[in-house]
């Protein structure tokens, strides 16, 4: 326990600054390398990458702002908090609200024709 509160104190950064600093630095310079003819990119999430990449899609949709992917596909993220302690699973009704509008508005917008 006490080298996990070592660890804390040594680096200063947590989930928020991935999901505000690191996420789009990343973005942006794979963008620069990669130069995407419509602007856009495709992400693909493990683990927390899938939880950062559903965060920044609900907050992305709850703000009105455009997230800069065309796709996103997930694997191994943990998302079913319904038998945990965790006060995380006071979130879930935030999916229903801020991130299947999204996927619907994202399909909507990119139906093969």
């Amino acid at each position: 326990m006490q080298k996990q509160l070592d660890l804390i104190s040594k680096y200063d950064w947590d989930f928020d600054n991935y999901l505000e600093e690191d996420v789009p630095a990343v973005m942006e310079y794979i963008k620069d390398k990669s130069e995407p003819k419509d602007g856009k990119l495709l992400a693909i999430g493990h683990s927390m990458g899938s939880i950062l990449l559903y965060v920044m899609l609900s907050r992305c949709g709850y703000e009105g702002k455009d997230s800069g992917l065309a796709a996103v596909t997930t694997l191994a993220s943990s998302l079913d908090y319904m038998s945990s302690r965790s006060s995380l699973k006071l979130l879930l009704p935030l999916a229903v609200d801020l991130v299947y509008p999204c996927i619907i508005e994202f399909l909507n917008h990119h139906d093969a024709a």
